[in-house]
């Protein structure tokens, strides 16, 4: 009862989210009406327990809270208007018009818009609409600007959906915006419409005041650090450079590229410092430097960890002057309630539970922490060691323990160098913002020097990344672990949450007891299933086999272009997401690239027991060059033909049924023939096989037709992507596959899969799973029988 009454506004809050999250999970609209009722019978009794029994208030108001947030959430997340975009035949729409609502540049050009929809075209006919619209929209010499009125001639989409598991689901992250269509538009099909609509404070002040800093920016700090510091303050991340994004999130410090209560803090800082200077009270000093902070949430759109930081400095100087003893859990908890009552979709945006979660975990297991290894202090050398070393370090490792059942969660990883990384990163930033905003502030009052303050910030963060890129390259600045159940992530915070117990042996006790139980479900959870997924790498073909003995395989990787790699794009996140370090086979069926290409990041990030290729070795740059990549890493290449088998132990039996003969030797080069050399594999597990063709031709499959009742299959890869140079009915009849997959990109241009070929499934009974259409496809066999796994569901 202590607890709750020293922490009751963050018990508050916790209640509050939990009713929101039940809802959003739920989404029962029936029991709308119930919960309604219920709601008001338990106002109705807190105020009686509040006059005449006090010691049941507090509960009350708990239950209070938990239901309002269940009724506010069903109410948010599970109604619509009528006029809706949702509820209107989009699929059929011409046109849109609406105004824009917010604008986001790119220095390439590819910019993004979001429209307010107001009237959609269904044939000839405009129909009044409410829902916004992402449009998409590459032109640098044309941008659309902040509430103007368009008219636009195109059509309509859904987002995305995630192609692979472990992909960002970038449907959900638009849907929680309140986004859910979007639009690819060129110039020629926007017409501007007379008025303005939107904010006149923002139009009038905010967008050409950050236009004007954007332009300091560029005009005084060399690239790429002017992307640097637009991201760090005007929350504008769309032209940072991609490798030192991935670099900063690999060693756990990407938090800082994000405009965070961090930024605040500095806001709050240097303003305060610059009106200690005038003669103005100290109520004034910070009245005055609350109002610039808050014309800096603005400018960066109010974003969840700023208005966080902003509330609690807000909050704790209000109870300071109010002479009353504040609670910062209780702060943050009240902060968390303020934004979920005006906002409830934040409770699910990841900067929202990164920035709560770290701060919670500082405020709550510093303390902890510190007397858990209390350093001693015997002369001046240790009384600095203490104060700049290893306090900030406990508080850096608060941070990241509190944060880590989130980073297993987004990304699969534990950070582990962030804790020694943050002590040098964040005075870094610390001063690049404090810089920057000095620099900005200088620009606007035109004062000189501009050039010179520009430099300093571009040499500190190049010398700030060089430390970042060797910091990425330590072996154990991350821990990939891969996609955890929500039951491990429940029993990681019961073991934070225990090692901050009072009691230091009993803590360790019940801390080990949860990760006993941890390593134990684990185990239990570890599927005795074979598992192959068909990966969507869009116009190419790959396929990750993933063994019961914890073996894995990886067939064939999508293509490779200086423009684009699927290996860096689908198939590295889909290993991580799977913590695979090691493939015992990789396997290039033939010389194509939109086959082997991809593969070539695969050989360089992972461990590769032995490289499978076919007899045939074209002599194009691109194949020599992943055979290269081989060698440097010192991969065994094994060369198979008809009659060879990959060893995979006793559970799993891999044939190889082609090449052989004179399809071993390409004579003439051409793609057909190159087809004609792809390694086929049957894969058997029990009573079930998957057929994998490569792009082989009907001249193979009518060599292939020698197996007889031996090439019957459960699965069949169905061979050059549905082409109609492949899926021969004769081949069908004798392969009687349950299932085919036809790896395919979406519009291609290859007008693959054949409409024939499908015809020819259909009228076979077959059920052909496109990826174009579907994502990867998942199968999972016990050895008996076969069944598709809808992998979405683990995304939710």
């Amino acid at each position: 009862m202590a607890f709750l009454n020293r922490h009751h506004a963050l018990i508050t809050a916790f209640c509050f989210a939990s009713g929101l999250l039940l809802a959003y999970h739920f989404l029962a609209i029936f029991v709308g009406p119930l919960l309604f009722y219920l709601l008001i019978f338990c106002i109705a009794w807190l105020i009686c327990s509040f006059l005449f029994f006090q010691r049941l208030f507090y509960y009350s108001a708990l239950l209070a809270f938990f239901l309002a947030g269940l009724n506010m959430g069903l109410l948010h997340f599970a109604s619509f208007k009528p006029d809706h975009l949702i509820f209107k035949p989009w699929q059929k729409a011409k046109g849109f018009q609406g105004w824009i609502s917010a604008t986001q540049y790119r220095k390439d050009g590819r910019n993004q818009y979001v429209l307010e929809c107001q009237a959609i075209q269904i044939d000839s006919t405009w129909l009044p609409v409410q829902g916004k619209i992402l449009l998409w929209h590459k032109d640098k010499h044309f941008r659309l600007q902040y509430g103007q009125c368009v008219r636009i001639q195109s059509h309509l989409q859904l987002p995305p959906l995630p192609a692979n598991p472990g992909a960002f689901n970038y449907r959900r992250y638009l849907n929680f915006q309140d986004i859910f269509f979007t639009s690819y538009v060129h110039s020629g099909q926007i017409k501007i419409q007379p008025g303005m609509k939107g904010r006149l404070f923002k139009r009038l002040f905010l967008i050409p005041l950050k236009n004007r800093l954007r332009q300091i920016i560029d005009q005084n700090i060399p690239e790429p650090t002017n992307n640097l510091v637009q991201a760090l303050i005007l929350g504008e991340r769309q032209n940072l450079d991609r490798q030192t994004y991935l670099q900063f999130q690999k060693t756990g410090i990407v938090h800082v590229l994000a405009i965070s209560g961090l930024h605040v803090g500095f806001v709050l800082l240097l303003f305060v410092t610059l009106f200690s200077f005038l003669p103005v009270s100290y109520r004034q000093k910070y009245f005055f430097a609350f109002i610039f902070l808050g014309l800096f949430v603005a400018l960066v759109n109010f974003k969840a960890p700023v208005v966080r930081a902003s509330l609690m400095a807000l909050l704790y100087f209000g109870l300071k002057e109010l002479q009353r003893r504040p609670s910062n859990l209780n702060i943050l908890g009240l902060a968390a309630l303020l934004i979920l009552l005006f906002d409830p979709d934040q409770l699910f945006q990841a900067g929202f539970q990164f920035s709560f979660a770290a701060v919670g975990g500082i405020l709550f297991g510093y303390p902890h922490l510190k007397r858990w290894f209390h350093f001693p202090t015997r002369n001046s050398f240790t009384d600095l060691f203490t104060k700049w070393v290893w306090q900030p370090a406990l508080v850096s490792f608060a941070a990241v323990l509190a944060t880590l059942p989130l980073t297993w969660w987004y990304y699969g990883t534990i950070q582990t160098g962030a804790v020694f990384i943050n002590l040098f990163i964040i005075p870094v930033m610390g001063l690049v913002v404090i810089l920057s905003l000095i620099l900005m502030l200088a620009g606007l009052l035109k004062l000189p020097l501009l050039k010179g303050l520009g430099l300093i910030i571009h040499y500190i963060f190049l010398a700030t990344k060089t430390v970042i890129h060797l910091c990425a390259q330590w072996p154990f600045v991350q821990i990939k672990v891969g996609h955890p159940s929500i039951v491990m992530i429940f029993l990681a915070i019961l073991a934070t949450y225990f090692l901050y117990q009072s009691y230091k042996r009993l803590a360790l006790m019940k801390g080990l007891l949860i990760l006993f139980l941890l390593f134990l479900y684990s185990q239990f959870k570890m599927s005795n299933h074979l598992r192959v997924t068909f990966v969507d790498v869009g116009q190419g073909d790959a396929c990750l086999v993933q063994l019961p003995s914890g073996i894995n395989i990886l067939v064939d990787g999508g293509q490779r272009h200086s423009w684009f790699d699927a290996g860096e794009r689908y198939l590295k996140p889909l290993l991580d997401y799977f913590a695979i370090k090691r493939l015992r086979y990789v396997v290039a069926t033939h010389a194509h690239n939109d086959h082997y290409g991809g593969l070539l990041t695969i050989l360089k990030n992972f461990k590769v027991d032995t490289l499978v290729i076919s007899p045939y070795v074209d002599k194009s740059k691109g194949y020599l060059t992943f055979l290269e990549q081989a060698k440097i890493k010192q991969i065994p290449i094994k060369v198979v033909r008809r009659g060879n088998q990959l060893n995979l132990g006793s559970d799993v039996r891999a044939y190889v049924l082609h090449p052989f003969g004179r399809f071993n030797k390409v004579s003439n080069h051409s793609g057909s023939e190159i087809n004609n050399s792809s390694v086929v594999i049957k894969l058997c597990f029990g009573s079930t096989a998957f057929l994998l063709t490569g792009d082989v031709q009907k001249d193979v499959e009518q060599a292939l037709q020698t197996f007889g009742p031996l090439l019957q299959s459960t699965v069949l890869k169905a061979g050059h992507h549905g082409s109609n140079t492949s899926s021969t009915l004769p081949f069908l009849l004798f392969v009687k596959p349950r299932f085919a997959v036809i790896s395919v990109g979406v519009k291609n241009k290859f007008g693959h899969p054949s409409q024939i070929v499908l015809k020819r499934f259909k009228h076979s009974g077959i059920p052909a799973l496109r990826t174009d259409r579907f994502g990867a496809i998942v199968f999972e066999s016990d050895g008996k029988a076969v069944k598709v796994i809808n992998w979405r569901k683990w995304l939710n």
